[in-house]
């Protein structure tokens, strides 16, 4: 299995804790590489690049294909091989850089859907989860959830997001409330991205619980 592509900012303060961020469909690790800058400065900041090419220098962790009838299609298979690259890439990047303390995730969209599937399939991995415009994939959850995640979760959504309907989202918050998880969810006037209060209020969660 072929090493995950990845940017890499160190810390500016000594530190042991990281965070990993994991862009959306058909973008590259040089996306959310741009918050590196705005980030707790103790953080080590790694940004993968997802394994499947989508063309135009753009990369997916997941296929998705669209029927004639409208239907969408996630390439699931692709999608539970991602999750469990990204956690050998976490782990192989940690002990390279010896970096032994809390871990934190950040995804976008695609991204986001797999780093709350991390959160469940690793639940003692990830000291916080920040999922932005995606929602929780039943189909690449554990089949059996033994545990549930130790983890704080950040998540927000666009309510005019054209892409990943407001309500999947929404949804996905809910029912982790109810599993009693610790979820922290925004809504902001926004379609697919990320609106300027979101990104003020992520990096207040994160520098609360980093």
């Amino acid at each position: 299995m072929e090493h995950l592509h990845y940017l890499h900012k160190a810390s500016e303060e000594p530190s042991e804790d990281c965070i990993v961020l994991l862009h959306g469909y058909g973008s590259s690790e040089e996306d959310l590489f741009g918050f590196a800058r705005y980030l707790p400065k103790h953080l080590t900041v790694f940004s993968l690049r997802a394994p499947y090419s989508t063309g135009f220098s753009g990369f997916a962790w997941y296929a998705i294909t669209f029927e004639a009838d409208g239907t969408k299609w996630n390439d699931i298979k692709q999608a539970e091989d991602s999750v469990k690259r990204i956690k050998t890439e976490i782990d192989l990047l940690r002990n390279k850089y010896n970096l032994t303390g809390k871990v934190h995730l950040l995804g976008f969209s695609q991204g986001c859907i797999l780093s709350l599937a991390l959160g469940y399939h690793y639940p003692y991995s990830f000291n916080s989860i920040i999922g932005l415009s995606g929602y929780l994939n039943e189909e690449i959850l554990p089949s059996e959830i033994k545990s549930l995640p130790n983890t704080y979760f950040y998540l927000s959504h666009g309510t005019e997001d054209q892409v990943i309907p407001v309500e999947w989202s929404q949804h996905s918050a809910e029912k982790m409330k109810r599993q009693g998880l610790n979820v922290d969810y925004h809504n902001y006037p926004t379609g697919h991205q990320v609106h300027p209060d979101n990104f003020r209020d992520f990096l207040s969660f994160i520098n609360s619980h980093s």
